[in-house]
C-alpha cells in the first residue's frame, strides 16, 4: 500500500513539473512559427526562395529534403488590393498552397488542375471579390479567382523536377512568379 501512495504521488509530482516546463518554454517555440520567419522576408512582388528565410529550416517546416523539389514563398496582404499570383513556363510539376497567419492551408492547386498548366491565381477579400465581379481587369480574365477573409498569409509555391536535365526549366518558372498586388479601379 505504502509503494502504490508513493507510486501515485512520484506520476503526480512529475507531471506536474513536465507542465510548467512545456508552460514556460511554450512561449519560445510560439514566436517560432513558420509564419513570424515568413514576414521576415522582404516585401515585393517575387516569390522568394525558401532558403531566404531566416534562421535554419528544418525539412519538417517548409523545405522537403528531397533534391527534386525547389519551395518558393511569398507573403501578402490583402489590406488594400487583391494579390496576382501568376507564373509562366513548363515545369513537369508545379503546386501552390495559400496559408494564413496559423499555417491553416486557404487554398491549394497544381498543374493538373490549371488551365493550360500554367499559374494564375488571385486572391481577395469579400470587398475586393465583389468588385472583381463588377469589372474583371483584362490581365485577370483567366485567373482562378479566390476569395478569403484572411487580411495577410503567405503562398508556397512548389516545383518538382525528376532529373537534372528539366532544372533550368524549373529555374525559369520559378524566376517568372509573381505575387503583386493588383490595383482596383
Amino acid at each position: 500500500m505504502r509503494n502504490l501512495v508513493f507510486a501515485i504521488l512520484a506520476g503526480l509530482v512529475g507531471a506536474l513539473v513536465l507542465h510548467i516546463v512545456i508552460i514556460l518554454t511554450l512561449p519560445f517555440f510560439a514566436s517560432d512559427d513558420v509564419f513570424s520567419r515568413v514576414s521576415s522576408l522582404p516585401e515585393n512582388d517575387r516569390f522568394l526562395p525558401a532558403s531566404a528565410l531566416t534562421g535554419q529550416v528544418a525539412s519538417t517546416d517548409l523545405v522537403s529534403d528531397t533534391p527534386y523539389s525547389t519551395t518558393y514563398l511569398c507573403r501578402f496582404v490583402l489590406a488594400d488590393a487583391p494579390i496576382h499570383l501568376q507564373a509562366d513556363g513548363a515545369v513537369p510539376f508545379w503546386s501552390l498552397a495559400v496559408f494564413d497567419r496559423r499555417s491553416n492551408e486557404l487554398f491549394s492547386m497544381n498543374d493538373r488542375t490549371s488551365e493550360e498548366r500554367g499559374m494564375n491565381v488571385t486572391l481577395a477579400n469579400p470587398l475586393q471579390m465583389i468588385r472583381l465581379r463588377e469589372g474583371l481587369p483584362p490581365n485577370l480574365a483567366g485567373s482562378v479567382l479566390v476569395e478569403t477573409d484572411v487580411t495577410d498569409g503567405y503562398v508556397l509555391l512548389r516545383t518538382v523536377v525528376p532529373d537534372q536535365t528539366m532544372q533550368a526549366q524549373a529555374n525559369e518558372f520559378l524566376s517568372s512568379a509573381t505575387c503583386r498586388e493588383e490595383p482596383l479601379r
